[in-house]
């Protein structure tokens, strides 16, 4: 690479009076003294450039990727700075003309650029050539290509000239490295509310290559990936389902046998927004599981003991549904069994409520009704479950919603209540109360959280709204059911629904 700049001043200086004039002496002092005041002034514009091209040496039919480079360099902007690049005749175009600022254009075999430049600024200009085939049996020939910019006025002209030997002699360092061409990463769209998957895609560079590598990570510097896929297609289905939270894309074009990995595309992201779906149809969704009999031998005799608690109530899938089942009274059965104020909480497993507006939703119904029993849908809980706030609704449709500090799960028995401190933020009427339906009849219960508010609904009808301060720390949901009185009673849930941005509703 030749870089050639040329600067023209031009001075005049006055001739040294060598008479007895003095007046004459200190007239041509002070035009010299003025004059180089002028010089020393700063130029309005300057436009340096270099250009460089990649490989140095290849056959003929192969690409060639030149980079122009122009910067002013002076102290005020160009305001119409103009680039021409006449190809040789040993090159055709082939493409990927693109500039970092201003506006690249092509008229044939000339390559042109136009553009403002303030003082700093530095514009690349890429574009890739294809070398014709060699002729007159020449094993090797080289070819020369100048890039011209001017300025505007007063500005200074610059030229630079690069040269390409079609050989295997490498005449620039590898750290001029440009080709192939680097992909042009699209936009990502908002990802499918129902699984979080999205297409991540990008233009075909103008260039034999052998795949594309795009590459995931959840920071803009790629400090770690955590995904990579290769790939010949220009564009990568991905599929996140419950994953939340900002990731990160680049992508690179790989050609083995000539240039190994090409550079890096700009970065683009994408942001995830939770969505939760079970409907109970595979026992392998992760919620929480027991199965036995609170009679079986060794149930506790005392009231006061909670050695054998975990006996006292069973949580298992069946027939499409997830069951919470207190089985009947083993004391009144002689096993002395306790199954008073029974209700397990089971979490959402893995799972979290975002910290932005959220609705939680959950569909169920009672399969064995015993007077009072109750469930319910947890939208605010500390992952111990020591604060746990839910809605619920009971056997004889009446609801409510209760804070519960102290729970100890699968929740107390009757001698044990003082452990856990109830408050009613709206008790029930103990009777009937729309819009909840009593017996085996359906309920849907809606939780709309924005950080410390909570807005509720049964059966797709507004009940309550109310704020508390620590509602938006506790970010477990889930389910509460059991009985307030004697077994047996089982309830079964059609589905658990989690929406961050509430897009459904």
């Amino acid at each position: 690479m030749k870089i050639y700049r040329q600067n023209k001043m031009r001075r005049s200086t006055g001739a040294l009076l060598t008479g007895a004039l003095a007046l004459l002496l200190v007239a041509s002092l002070s035009l010299l003294l003025s004059h180089f005041r002028a010089l020393a002034q700063p130029e309005a514009g300057n436009l340096v450039t270099s250009k460089s091209v990649y490989p140095s040496s290849a056959r003929p039919g192969d690409h060639l990727a030149y980079t122009v480079y122009i910067t002013n360099t002076g102290d005020e902007p160009v305001s119409a700075a103009w680039m021409t690049d006449s190809l040789p005749l040993e090159v055709n175009y082939f493409g990927g003309l693109t500039a970092t600022m201003g506006t690249p254009g092509r008229a044939g075999d000339v390559i042109t650029w136009t553009g403002l430049l303030t003082p700093n600024d530095v514009v690349a200009i890429d574009f890739t050539v294809q070398i014709t085939d060699a002729t007159g049996g020449d094993a090797r020939f080289s070819f020369a290509n100048t890039a011209k910019i001017t300025g505007a006025g007063s500005l200074v002209t610059s030229s630079v000239e690069a040269t390409a030997i079609v050989t295997f002699e490498a005449w620039f360092p590898i750290i001029f490295y440009k080709y192939p061409p680097v992909p042009d990463l699209n936009d990502i769209p908002e990802p499918n509310p129902a699984d979080n998957s999205f297409t991540v895609s990008w233009q075909a560079v103008n260039a034999p290559i052998d795949r594309y590598v795009l590459q995931e990570s959840t920071d803009a510097n790629f400090t770690s990936v955590t995904e990579e896929w290769e790939t010949t297609a220009t564009s990568q289905l991905v599929t996140k389902g419950t994953a939340q939270g900002a990731l990160y894309y680049r992508v690179r074009a790989d050609k083995d046998d000539r240039w190994g990995e090409g550079p890096w595309s700009a970065v683009k992201s994408v942001t995830l927004k939770l969505n939760y779906y079970d409907g109970f149809d595979s026992s392998s969704s992760g919620w929480r599981t027991h199965t036995a009999d609170c009679c079986l031998t060794g149930c506790d005799d005392t009231f006061g003991g909670r050695e054998h608690m975990s006996y006292k109530y069973n949580l298992y899938y069946s027939g499409g549904r997830y069951h919470v089942y207190i089985p009947t009274n083993c004391y009144e059965g002689g096993n002395h069994g306790f199954t008073r104020f029974v209700y397990p909480v089971s979490l959402a497993p893995g799972i979290t409520r975002p910290s932005t507006e959220t609705c939680i939703e959950m569909k169920g119904s009672f399969e064995k009704p015993k007077w009072v029993s109750g469930w319910g849908l947890v939208f605010a809980a500390s992952a111990d479950m020591n604060t746990v706030y839910s809605l619920w609704v009971d056997n004889r449709g009446d609801w409510g919603i209760v804070k519960r500090i102290g729970y100890q799960f699968p929740g107390p028995n009757y001698s044990m209540q003082t452990h856990e401190k109830r408050i009613n933020i709206v008790p029930g009427v103990g009777g009937p109360r729309t819009p909840a339906r009593p017996d085996k009849e359906v309920n849907t219960l809606r939780a709309q959280v924005t950080g410390n508010q909570v807005k509720l609904y049964v059966n797709g009808e507004h009940v309550h709204t109310f704020s508390e301060g620590d509602i938006s720390s506790l970010n477990r949901v889930g389910i509460i059911g059991g009985n307030w009185e004697w077994g047996d009673t089982q309830i079964g849930y059609d589905y658990f629904y989690m929406d961050e941005g509430c897009d459904t509703y």
